[in-house]
């Protein structure tokens, strides 16, 4: 496993765009910082002097999430595959059958959320932990966001609050993709075909101690980028630990998700969900005791010509 010295805190903030590493010669077509910004933020107001140990019990209570009785309960103690949430399962159905937002989005995947059965064993989450608590995994009240000039780190008013390093690991990559094979669509809308992880998008290992969380957003559509061949679409949370209360992965409804009943997942040691990137709000639920340990990467499906979706960075839901 080698670590990248890149640290890279989210894994949904990169549009594809910006991975392509292209900066324009043509200044009219550099995208303000300011503009990406406001894509960021959403519509949320960004506190920059906000820190975690100091918000106030309001904001607190919209970014450190926990489950209440407006949730909809699901069981994955099992530890087999399960759909979770059905895609588009909030948004309108058109006339001719296919269910839409507003015109614009597609259901593209039978499934928007699904939980996996066990991808790693304990051992190897295990070996996993281990080699995390060797990296000099970085805090720190950003995420990358960006365009055509390159990527900038963004304060998140106190929005993010754990530790994160990116490793790359080709072996990784290749069990990856062919443990969950039979795990996820092997096509999408339109027949483009499942690619894997990509090694060199590389992988998000996290920490997260008593307190820490991750607000509610939405992935950046195309996050980890695309080459002329394959685009990510999905984003993989895989768990490492068990012996923790509290951090489950939230998905939210609201703002044009396609979550209909809010609902938090918490899969088994070495198992993952999965959820669509660019139309399910999610978050990290705040650890109350124990530490969460977790590894987040893409899944690329072909490209189409042209892509089907714009490309995206990260957006607060919260």
């Amino acid at each position: 496993m080698a670590v990248v010295a890149l640290v890279v805190v989210v894994i949904s903030v990169i549009a594809a765009h910006i991975i392509q590493n292209k900066i324009s010669s043509n200044p009219k077509d550099v995208v303000p910082i300011a503009v990406i910004e406001r894509e960021v933020a959403n519509g949320w107001h960004i506190d920059l002097e906000a820190k975690p140990n100091t918000l106030n019990a309001i904001d607190r209570s919209r970014y450190a999430l926990q489950p209440n009785s407006s949730y909809r309960v699901v069981d994955i103690s099992s530890g087999e595959w399960q759909g979770i949430i059905p895609g588009g399962e909030a948004w309108i159905e058109e006339e001719n059958g296919i269910a839409q937002t507003g015109g614009i989005e597609e259901v593209r995947s039978p499934w928007a959320v699904w939980a996996t059965k066990p991808l790693l064993s304990r051992d190897e989450c295990n070996e996993w932990v281990r080699h995390a608590e060797m990296l000099e995994l970085e805090t720190g009240d950003f995420v990358f966001a960006g365009g055509e000039w390159g990527t900038s780190r963004l304060h998140t008013g106190a929005r993010r609050h754990s530790a994160t390093r990116k490793v790359e690991d080709s072996d990784f990559a290749a069990l990856m993709k062919q443990r969950l094979i039979g795990q996820v669509p092997e096509a999408l809308v339109g027949g483009r075909k499942y690619g894997g992880p990509d090694a060199a998008a590389g992988f998000l290992v996290s920490k997260y101690v008593p307190g820490q969380y991750f607000a509610p957003h939405f992935d950046g559509r195309g996050s980890g980028g695309y080459s002329e061949t394959h685009t990510a679409e999905f984003t993989v949370v895989l768990y490492l630990t068990d012996d923790f209360v509290g951090g489950a992965t939230h998905y939210l409804p609201g703002q044009g998700s396609e979550v209909a009943q809010a609902v938090a997942v918490r899969p088994n040691l070495g198992c993952a969900s999965i959820h669509r990137q660019g139309t399910v709000l999610h978050s990290g639920g705040e650890v109350l005791h124990g530490i969460k340990y977790i590894i987040q990467f893409f899944l690329y499906y072909e490209s189409g010509v042209p892509e089907p979706r714009e490309m995206a960075n990260l957006r607060w839901g919260a």
